[in-house]
């Protein structure tokens, strides 16, 4: 969950009470304090000490007799207003599941989140040489081909902005800016991203855009695996994939439809089409840091 190079703006109390959180969502079961503790190599003191907390403001349940812990409801309602969570946990699960027995390989879905990648829900893929990625992980949006097909929606501009300040984090090597660049160009004009070894060596995804939004943002969806089988299948991947998304179109239309105006436009349905890249306009502010 946390970014690399980035730990010294955070709030340590704060990223293991969700760290914590997302330890059960992993599990799926009651844990002991000692589980607890061996899963993310916290002190007990502290770790006693946010348990007792959650616990005091309902968040979590103890059982005496088992000496386990595990989330209380007030949990997963935290999150159940959230109207896109309906797009993220249903159509897009079944584009993801079609995809998964299409092509074989990990699929993932990511969003923007600043200049990171943050990705929404992951599928993984059953092959032994695979690349695990963990669901509500986060790079910076150059780590990752999901990242560089959101980054083609934004202008020149604003591309040179968050590449800037994902420089200055000091986060991870960084790749030549006019490199860069080159790439968004023919991405915009073929409609997915594959660069291979990114992000890191053997491993890569094929992505593109989704037509529908989370948070008013564009979202990317990708095929991951290995290297080699994924260069080696790369145009009947592409292929399924916009077979696939046609399909997922169709059906969030239908949605659409079906559902009352305010969900929909809520919900971040698209108006029918995908994302168009902005090219080289200067227009917007999506390089800015949130306020």
């Amino acid at each position: 969950m946390r970014t690399k190079g980035r730990e010294r703006t955070l709030v340590k109390s704060a990223v293991r009470v969700v760290e914590i959180l997302e330890l059960f969502s992993r599990e799926r079961r009651p844990l002991t304090l000692s589980e607890i503790i061996e899963a993310l190599g916290y002190p007990q003191s502290s770790t006693t000490v946010m348990l007792k907390s959650l616990l005091a403001i309902g968040y979590l349940n103890y059982n005496i007799h088992t000496r386990t812990y595990l989330p209380n409801i007030a949990v997963a309602k935290l999150g159940d207003w959230i109207e896109e969570a309906d797009i993220v946990n249903g159509p897009i699960q079944d584009l993801m599941r079609d995809l998964n027995a299409r092509t074989t390989e990990s699929v993932s879905v990511g969003v923007q989140n600043d200049i990171n990648i943050h990705f929404l829900t992951v599928l993984n893929s059953e092959h032994k040489i695979k690349f695990f990625i963990p669901p509500s992980g986060q790079r910076t949006l150059l780590q990752s081909n999901l990242g560089w097909m959101l980054l083609s929606t934004h202008t020149d501009k604003e591309i040179a902005v968050i590449y800037e300040r994902i420089r200055q984090s000091a986060a991870h090597r960084m790749v030549e800016f006019d490199t860069l660049m080159t790439t968004m160009r023919e991405v915009r004009q073929k409609g997915y991203c594959f660069v291979p070894d990114l992000p890191v060596a053997g491993a890569a995804s094929v992505a593109m855009l989704l037509p529908t939004r989370f948070h008013g943002q564009p979202m990317a969806i990708g095929i991951g695996g290995y290297v080699p089988r994924l260069a080696a299948n790369l145009d009947r991947i592409v292929k399924e994939m916009r077979t696939a998304m046609a399909d997922y179109e169709r059906e969030t239309a239908t949605r659409c439809r079906n559902e009352p105006a305010s969900k929909a436009v809520n919900g971040g349905v698209a108006q029918g089409a995908r994302e168009e890249p902005h090219g080289g306009q200067e227009q917007g502010t999506a390089g800015r840091s949130p306020s």
